[in-house]
């Protein structure tokens, strides 16, 4: 048993890396038998060569998500931001895996943020390896779905490097960072701060040629811009947003069109705008949401603003909804960090 073996016969116990490595399921039997903890012990005590095992283990284990919770309770954060921080390069691409998919969890992300990891993830945003950019965008794209942390995301620079993943990252970069970018543009401040980065006209641009998943978190992002806010609504106009926006409406997904009615209805608060949306042929679109294209509430509520918007009466509607707090991890899961081929 690796709990009683000398080094040597740790080594090769926890070469369970290879059982571990051959399936998830096998990840569950070792932390129900309680072998995690060995693990952990080993990552903060072990050698070197101890430590490059033990890692590697954690990254398979936290691919499950009863194993990552069983593992969290053992206080294994820390040393992962340690070996993240000081270990080997080997060692430093097991734990930043790690750390990537312990963001998945609720109750790992104020322990994780509270260590400084922020900071070395976005380091390693800007000069690490394709598949290191990946696994550091997602840990601060999960982690940006809380309010705390989106602030201290924002204090350790990440605005910038994820501007840039926008523009020019590949198309799952690209995608990571319009789902980090539509959280962090909850805040006003975040918002003027991505505008200076040079993050919107790529959200725009996604809007037109991107994947599904890039519509959807573009649409999103572009959402938060347009709230109450009318030189965010002009730049994001005269950067020819609003008829992308309306192609969502009568062609997307369903979480596009949920996406997108809210910035189209944020675009109808200002009558300069209504000619522009109405030629995109909108207006049929917003009244299919209304009558009945949708069972969702907030979705016709949107739809019902902009119409009476555009018809120029606005008695018993607000001007302006703040769209919902739509976190990464919840009714979608940003993925994980694996390291099997």
């Amino acid at each position: 048993m690796a709990r009683e073996g000398a080094p040597t016969e740790v080594r090769c116990s926890i070469g369970t890396r290879k059982y571990c490595n051959q399936s998830v399921a096998n990840c569950v039997a070792i932390t129900t038998a309680g072998a995690h903890s060995v693990i952990v012990g080993l990552l903060r005590h072990g050698n070197s060569s101890q430590k490059e095992i033990a890692v590697q283990v954690l990254t398979t284990l936290t691919e499950d998500a009863k194993s990552r919770k069983d593992i969290a309770s053992t206080g294994v954060v820390l040393p992962l931001v340690s070996v993240l921080r000081d270990g080997t390069a080997t060692q430093k691409k097991d734990a930043l895996r790690a750390l990537a998919n312990l963001t998945l969890d609720d109750w790992n992300t104020s322990t994780i943020t509270r260590t400084g990891a922020t900071t070395l993830l976005v380091s390693i945003m800007k000069g690490g390896s394709i598949a290191e950019k990946d696994c550091a965008a997602l840990a601060l794209a999960n982690l940006s779905a809380d309010d705390w942390n989106r602030a201290i995301i924002t204090r350790a620079g990440a605005i910038l490097p994820f501007a840039t993943l926008l523009r020019d990252g590949t198309d799952r970069q690209k995608e990571i960072a319009a789902q980090a970018v539509s959280n962090l543009a909850v805040g006003d401040k975040n918002r003027n701060t991505i505008i200076n980065a040079g993050g919107v006209l790529p959200l725009i641009k996604l809007l037109e040629n991107g994947n599904d998943t890039q519509k959807e978190w573009s649409a999103q992002a572009l959402s938060r811009f347009t709230v109450n806010d009318d030189w965010n609504c002009n730049f994001i106009r005269d950067n020819g947003a609003i008829l992308p926006l309306v192609e969502l409406l009568r062609d997307g997904t369903y979480k596009q069109k949920e996406r997108a009615i809210v910035a189209v209805a944020n675009f109808t608060i200002d009558s300069w705008n209504h000619n522009r949306i109405k030629t995109t042929g909108a207006i049929p679109l917003l009244e299919l949401l209304l009558r009945g294209g949708s069972s969702i509430q907030k979705k016709k509520a949107h739809a019902a603003r902009a119409l009476v918007n555009l018809a120029g009466r606005r008695q018993g509607y607000p001007d302006r909804l703040q769209p919902d707090n739509m976190h990464l991890h919840g009714d979608y899961q940003a993925g994980i960090c694996t390291n099997r081929k």
